[in-house]
Formats: structure tokens, C-alpha cells, sequence
């Protein structure tokens, strides 16, 4: 798989994960057989999860449609993807239960470790034929 597609396809699964956890911030519940995630009501979360998971699912399916422009708006997704899950790191360490503050450390290792893909990415050269 392409560096690209690897960038996309992890974008995609973190976009995924945002609207999950803005569900779960509007009091969503989650039945997972054995056990249920119940979430809390936090609409100002929900709203700053799925302006980020909607920025990075716009931002994978631009690259994956190699539309022109794609790499500056990817890393401008990631990199306020970044800032949001700094800010809210930031509040839900002085009080959030501990699976939040672990969602918010996982994603955040996530989008930097997708943001390094992506600048390594763009700094491979093409090979002839491709793109132009």
C-alpha cells in the first residue's frame, strides 16, 4: 500500500472514531455484547469531534481523488485535528474519567504519527508517469 493510501486509510479510521466519540458526548450508548459504553452530555465536545472527523474524512477523500491542493488541506485537517485533541486533552485531564483521557492520547499519537507519514510522503518523489 501506498504511502498515500496509508495516509488516507488512517485518516478515515480516525474520522471514524471522532463521530464516534461525538455520539458519545450527546449521551450516546454503545452495547458491545458483554458490557456498554455509555457516554455524557458534552455538546461543545461533540461539535469540536465532528468538525475534525468531517476536516480529516474531506481531507482523505480529496488525496484519495488526488484533486489538486489535497496535501496543503491534509495537513492543515491534521494539524487542527492536532490542536483540537491538545485543547481537549488539556480539559479533560483535570477531571475526565480515564477513558477519556486515554481516547484523547491514543488519537493524538494517531494524527501525529499520520502527519509524519504524510510529510514523508511528500517528500518521496514520484515516479515518471505519475501525476504529471
Amino acid at each position: 500500500m501506498s504511502s498515500t493510501r496509508q495516509v488516507g486509510a488512517l485518516m478515515v479510521i480516525e474520522a471514524v472514531t471522532f463521530g464516534v466519540a461525538g455520539y458519545l458526548h450527546l449521551n450516546g450508548r454503545i452495547p458491545l455484547g458483554v458490557t456498554t459504553v455509555h457516554g455524557e452530555w458534552l455538546p461543545p465536545a461533540t461539535v469540536a469531534e465532528w468538525l475534525i472527523g468531517t476536516l480529516l474524512l474531506a481531507a482523505a477523500v480529496l488525496t484519495a481523488l488526488r484533486v489538486p491542493g489535497a496535501g496543503p488541506f491534509t495537513l492543515g485537517a491534521l494539524g487542527f485535528g492536532i490542536v483540537g485533541v491538545i485543547v481537549g486533552l488539556s480539559i479533560t485531564a483535570s477531571g475526565g474519567r480515564t477513558a477519556d483521557i486515554v481516547y484523547h492520547v491514543t488519537i493524538l499519537a494517531a494524527l501525529i504519527a499520520t502527519l509524519g507519514l504524510r510529510l514523508r510522503a511528500a517528500r518521496q518523489p514520484r515516479p515518471a508517469g505519475i501525476g504529471g
